[in-house]
């Protein structure tokens, strides 16, 4: 995990940032990651409920909820070139 104690230590020391500070940051960042990947998930068994699938999510339903929640201005507006998941 990224965010563990000792990865932690490592990481502020390299950038120089104070525990406090960098602690406070990382905490801040793994919260509002949690938010989103929550509203993720919401949103694509939502699709899946109104496609009338069943099973795990897929691929398929993570764009459309991506696209739905971009559309209503909830989603992080971020540009990845090439496909979000390809095989």
């Amino acid at each position: 995990n990224l965010l563990k104690k000792g990865a932690m230590n490592g990481r502020e020391e390299r950038l120089g940032k104070s525990k406090p500070d960098f602690k406070n940051i990382c905490l801040v960042l793994r919260d509002v990651a949690q938010l989103y990947v929550g509203d993720i998930i919401e949103a694509s068994r939502q699709v899946m409920q109104e496609r009338g699938d069943t099973g795990p999510i897929r691929p398929l339903h993570i764009r459309m909820a991506h696209r739905r929640l971009e559309n209503q201005e909830k989603a992080a507006d971020v540009r990845i070139s090439g496909r979000l998941f390809s095989r």
